[in-house]
């Protein structure tokens, strides 16, 4: 059962994201525990990724992260991560 769900999170994942890039926009799914920020109001109630794939897209192009756990479900949306480890030379331009 937990492999089913693992496969449909990562199809889902993947489908989101191709329509994402067709768009030549971006997105950061992390999926598992993270230390996070919400940098905006959470009105968006959780919900399985798999079920509703849109709705994924729509949070997606926010600005910040969507993550969701292991379960499939959307935990949060426009989330800042927070790092443990700084790598020097990798990360954005600014």
């Amino acid at each position: 059962m937990a492999e089913l769900i693992n496969k449909k999170i990562e199809e889902t994942l993947i489908q989101v994201g191709l329509r994402v890039a067709k768009r030549g926009e971006g997105a950061l799914f992390v999926v598992g525990k993270v230390d996070y920020k919400p940098l905006v109001d959470q009105s968006v109630p959780p919900f399985k990724v798999y079920e509703n794939p849109k709705l994924l897209e729509s949070l997606a192009l926010m600005d910040g992260a969507v993550v969701i756990n292991e379960e499939g479900f959307m935990e949060a949306y426009g989330v800042r991560i927070k790092s443990k480890k700084v790598l020097k030379n990798f990360g954005t331009r600014h």
